[in-house]
């Protein structure tokens, strides 16, 4: 890894951080945060493979004990928390969004990019909702059906489809503006 790749993946660590906490919660276990939008914008900028990776090193960083989950949580405990698998869910989403942005053949641009950041942030919600499920039903012993944690999730879907289409846009723009002036490469 170069010093550019590298300086690109911290960066985007860092807006992961920020992201956290930049949060409102309405009691809910799940908050509302503004991660997914950078998450999904480090797929479209930085591609599927840095954009993955910058995920991998956010989630690494703060089992390690550093406290910039949401709500200044870290250490290995929150493996045990039901919203990991949200979590597990960015590094999986950053890859998707980046591979369909290149792979996708589609000619605009803001449009491909829109496409991919909505079928990321759909990519989130599998293992969020399943790592939920796992934890409440076997772990915590506080059974929910699948139902029940998927209407738990119901006040985030129009939020993170906002948040999509932002980041598919400013995604874009950000990329195009970055290859423009050659401080970044297409992949």
């Amino acid at each position: 890894m170069n010093l550019k790749n590298l300086t690109k993946t911290a960066f985007f660590v860092v807006l992961m951080i920020i992201g956290a906490f930049i949060n409102v919660s309405f009691g809910s276990p799940v908050p509302f945060t503004l991660q997914t939008l950078f998450m999904l914008m480090a797929g479209i900028i930085i591609g599927y493979k840095y954009g993955a990776l910058s995920q991998v090193v956010y989630v690494l960083l703060g089992l390690f004990g550093l406290p910039i989950f949401t709500q200044g949580k870290g250490g290995l405990a929150a493996l045990l928390s039901p919203t990991f698998g949200f979590l597990l869910g960015f590094i999986l989403a950053a890859f998707v969004t980046g591979l369909l942005f290149k792979k996708l053949a589609i000619k605009n641009s803001y449009v491909k990019g829109v496409v991919s950041t909505l079928i990321g942030a759909v990519i989130v919600y599998l293992p969020g909702i399943l790592y939920f499920y796992v934890v409440q039903n076997v772990i915590v012993d506080k059974p929910y059906s699948l139902l029940t944690i998927v209407g738990f999730m119901v006040p985030f879907f129009i939020p993170d489809v906002l948040k999509a289409i932002a980041a598919g846009i400013l995604g874009v723009l950000i990329r195009n503006a970055l290859v423009k002036r050659h401080l970044l490469d297409v992949e």
